[in-house]
């Protein structure tokens, strides 16, 4: 039994239901604590940009539905059909996405952050060789977004950011954290922590 459980078995009685929801995953469109409102829709019913709460291999999520992203990319209606029935299975450190999609060929599609021209695969392995050759000098690094959990900490206060604030809680992170491997120290730092099979 999971925490929508209660939520899911009204909603399949074709109840509205209110809840609390807690995570950062959704922040800015939904925030942890905020009280939510969903109603049962069918599948026709679904656009583009909604936010669903779904269950996918006994897991519960509350998640945008992704197409509202989908225009990013040069892809033709049935190939972006098949991306919003695939399996979001990983995220690289630059932002690129890696879907499993439901094409016996070419399982998995790429689509990159930097670019609007998707690719196809047929074997993560090949994703993996193909970054190696295009983009990494040193180890690869992927985020899985499977069953994952965000914490989002904001160092804005009045609108500006206080950057007192971020040094100081940068510094206390690196003495008293160890990390495995750092990325993007100059630009956007990234601290991989195998412990957590995560970064900050």
């Amino acid at each position: 039994m999971g925490w929508a459980t209660y939520y899911i078995e009204k909603l399949k009685m074709g109840e509205i239901v209110q809840f609390r929801p807690r995570g950062n995953s959704m922040i800015g469109k939904v925030d942890s604590g905020q009280l939510v409102t969903v109603e049962p829709i069918t599948e026709q019913q679904l656009q583009k940009g909604d936010i669903v709460l779904c269950k996918v291999n006994g897991h519960q999520y509350m998640k945008s539905n992704f197409g509202e992203y989908m225009d990013f990319w040069d892809l033709t209606d049935a190939e972006t059909q098949s991306v919003l029935n695939g399996l979001t299975i990983a995220t690289t450190i630059d932002g690129d996405i890696v879907v499993v999609i439901d094409n016996k060929c070419q399982p998995i599609i790429l689509l990159p952050r930097h670019s609007s021209s998707p690719i196809y695969f047929d074997s993560f392995g090949k994703v993996v060789d193909y970054y190696k050759s295009e983009y990494i000098k040193d180890e690869l690094y992927f985020d899985t977004t499977y069953n994952y959990e965000q914490e989002y900490i904001s160092f804005i206060i009045n609108n500006k950011l206080d950057k007192a604030l971020f040094e100081q809680v940068r510094r206390k992170f690196l003495n008293t954290i160890p990390f495995d491997k750092s990325y993007n120290i100059e630009i956007q730092p990234k601290y991989v922590i195998q412990k957590i099979g995560g970064w900050v």
